[in-house]
């Protein structure tokens, strides 16, 4: 199942926790609105061992900003 996550303007910083045990398959949709300046949208892995194509984190810092990511194993989140 898709999970979407969307976030209306952001003033602060704001974070997203991926699913710590997804199905190989699941796919997140974290989606962002106007962001202010200086201000990012965080998403960090779900469980210390995962991965988000290889980095720890990532962030939106653009207004309308999206990533898609498609768990390719347990501790393997990648960009789609």
């Amino acid at each position: 199942a898709t999970g979407l996550n969307y976030f209306a303007a952001l003033a602060a910083d704001a974070t997203v926790t991926l699913p710590a045990t997804p199905s190989i398959g699941d796919i997140c949709v974290i989606k962002a609105h106007t962001i202010a300046a200086g201000k990012a949208l965080i998403i960090n892995k779900g469980h210390a061992s995962q991965t988000l194509d290889g980095l720890a984190a990532i962030e939106i810092r653009s207004d309308y900003g999206a990533v898609t990511l498609i768990a390719a194993a347990l501790n393997d989140w990648r960009i789609a």
